[in-house]
């Protein structure tokens, strides 16, 4: 690396991916890191399970918490295999991977007493892309 090297570097500005949980906005770096856009989709997985509530099985700890945030990941982790990279080479459908409706149909996958039998596959977010 030369002095001439550090002169000519121009960063990339990118615009950050944002999502909610549970009324917060949540914003995150976007592509080419697939971290911000993963932890919003598992985020929108986990939204339906009463997380913190002991007397539901959901406490800190709780077998049942960690069984649905693995579950989250796993299902994320199986999408993000398929669909997340750096989208200045590849188009990375960021709007469908956490759109609520798709994340809700992801979150189905999850049992919240078991872990699925097979590893998870990815879905297709691409038909959720368009939903605003």
């Amino acid at each position: 690396m030369t002095p001439k090297d550090l002169a000519d570097y121009a960063p990339a500005l990118r615009t950050p991916v944002s999502g909610t949980y549970r009324g917060y906005t949540i914003k995150a770096m976007g592509s080419p890191s697939s971290g911000g856009l993963a932890v919003l989709q598992m985020l929108g997985m986990l939204e339906r399970f009463p997380l913190g509530d002991a007397s539901q099985g959901y406490g800190y700890g709780a077998t049942r918490t960690l069984n649905v945030m693995a579950e989250a990941m796993r299902i994320t982790f199986a999408d993000r295999a398929v669909w997340m990279g750096d989208d200045d080479f590849v188009d990375v459908p960021e709007k469908g991977l956490i759109d609520r409706n798709y994340t809700a149909m992801r979150s189905q996958l999850i049992n919240p007493d078991a872990r699925q039998a097979t590893n998870p596959v990815a879905g297709d977010p691409r038909q959720y892309e368009m939903v605003d």
